[in-house]
């Protein structure tokens, strides 16, 4: 589930990245509004995977506790 977030993530970075340049070269956005939405783009990336990280870790969490009460009883 994880890595089809992931995934995801990748590739609308990908297609964002792709139309953002697109839209550069064919003088559709100006290099200051370029350079903004990259920047936009970008944060949004890592705060994407800096969530995917987080419930991975949640996930790994989980299942330790769940292991050591498997083992208990």
């Amino acid at each position: 589930m994880l890595k089809m977030r992931e995934l995801a993530i990748q590739m609308k970075e990908k297609s964002e990245r792709k139309l953002l340049k697109q839209m550069h070269k064919s003088n559709q956005m100006s290099p200051r509004t370029y350079q903004l939405k990259r920047k936009d783009l970008e944060i949004w990336v890592t705060k994407e995977q800096d969530e995917v990280k987080r419930t991975r870790k949640v996930f790994e969490e989980e299942w330790l506790k769940t292991q050591n009460i498997i083992k208990l009883t």
